[in-house]
């Protein structure tokens, strides 16, 4: 067996757990899929299960280390659950490159939105969170000119509230329009975020009151 046909299966049972589970329950016939023969995958299938899956999860842990990194605001907004929905998504999407940990990041909120969403149902904020840190990762992508994202909380009070002390009370929804952009390939990138304003309490209480006193419901 040459050398690279080694090198891309060790990837591929490091990566993909899937593959791993068939290939140590039947090793000819996952081998088959790698163009080993008999032989080779019964050479191959000597490595220790134990191992291959060891190194596999210090893969992952790493992997889970730069996301964390990368996306600080989603990861206090899910707690203790963002690692266990990090290796649920780990085992299905493997490194893309270039840049591994900014598309994993990037690919991991993706994740969250279509196959998460409930894990937001006490603090729908935090979906928002998630895709303004994925949004922020990918305008600084290099060659990015410009990325519209429209938010349902605003953006400032979102930042405030998940990055602030864990008391602080989560924001209203608010329609949100954030921009990135760059003049040029090689500009600065720039950015600005849009919210309709928000009335004052001592204002609303007015307005009730001027609604009241004219017959207003």
């Amino acid at each position: 067996m040459d050398l690279a046909k080694t090198q891309l299966l060790l990837v591929q049972l490091y990566t993909d757990a899937a593959l791993r589970e068939r290939f140590f329950s039947d090793p000819e016939a996952a081998g088959r899929e790698f163009g080993l023969d008999r032989q080779q995958a019964r050479e191959f299938a000597k490595l220790s299960a134990c191992q291959v899956n060891f190194f596999a999860d210090s893969l992952i842990r790493k992997r889970l280390g730069e996301v964390r990194r990368l996306l600080p605001l989603t990861r206090k907004a899910l707690g203790a659950r963002f690692e266990v929905l990090f290796r649920r998504y780990a085992e299905i999407h493997r490194l893309e490159m270039p840049k591994p940990h900014q598309n994993d990041a990037i690919s991991f909120t993706a994740f969250l939105e279509h196959s998460a969403r409930t894990e937001f149902s006490k603090m729908p904020w935090g979906l928002d969170a998630a895709r303004f840190e994925a949004a922020c990762l990918a305008a600084i992508a290099a060659g990015r000119r410009w990325i519209v994202r429209l938010f349902r909380y605003p953006i400032q009070e979102l930042l405030r509230s998940v990055a602030g002390p864990d008391q602080a009370p989560p924001p209203r929804p608010r329609p949100t329009l954030a921009i990135w952009l760059r003049f040029s390939r090689s500009g600065q990138l720039r950015s600005f975020v849009l919210s309709p304003p928000t009335l004052s309490l001592a204002r609303r209480k007015r307005m009730r009151g001027s609604d009241k006193s004219s017959g207003l419901r």
